[in-house]
């Protein structure tokens, strides 16, 4: 059966083990052992540095992307309302030049001269006068206007003024 037996501080089973061999340490193991160590040691901080900053790029992108798709966005709805605006903005349009060519329509009717003899006559109640109830005022063939004294004296120079009162 399998007994355990203690030889030299070293616990060994039964048939497995029928001459343990004693593990000696020299410092020149020692040394060579620690430098493994700390090399597996640099080669796990190397890896998780790696790792560390493949996962520090790779959420920089997704927030770049991130940042990027919510300004697309946004842009997008800038666009979308004022495309909205500009059909609004055609649509009155198109209903103001509609508008604008029904009075046209509306002017010329009510501007015709029988349109205006029949609104004189029926709402207006105004009859067409008699020869004898026309006056008739005989034209004057020159007639000057006269012009303001002010706007004359200011346009004229001091020479000009002198000139002119000295000629009267």
């Amino acid at each position: 059966m399998n007994k355990l037996e203690v030889k030299d501080g070293n616990y060994t089973r039964g048939n497995h083990a029928l001459k343990p061999k004693r593990k000696i340490s020299t410092p020149k193991k020692t040394k060579e052992l620690d430098k493994l160590k700390k090399l597996r040691k640099d080669k796990k901080n190397k890896l998780r540095e790696k790792k560390n900053n493949s996962k520090k790029s790779i959420s920089l992108i997704i927030a770049m992307i991130f940042i990027l798709g919510i300004t697309i966005i946004w842009r997008d709805g800038k666009v979308f309302s004022l495309q909205n605006k500009l059909t609004e903005l055609n649509k009155d349009i198109k209903s103001m030049v509609v508008d604008n060519e029904s009075l046209k329509v509306d002017l010329l009717k009510t501007s015709s001269i029988e349109t205006i003899k029949n609104t004189a006559e029926s709402n207006l109640k105004m009859v067409i006068p008699s020869k004898d109830q026309v006056i008739r005022i005989e034209e004057k063939q020159n007639i000057e206007i006269p012009k303001e004294k002010g706007n004359e004296t200011k346009n004229k120079s001091f020479l000009t003024k002198i000139k002119d009162v000295l000629k009267r």
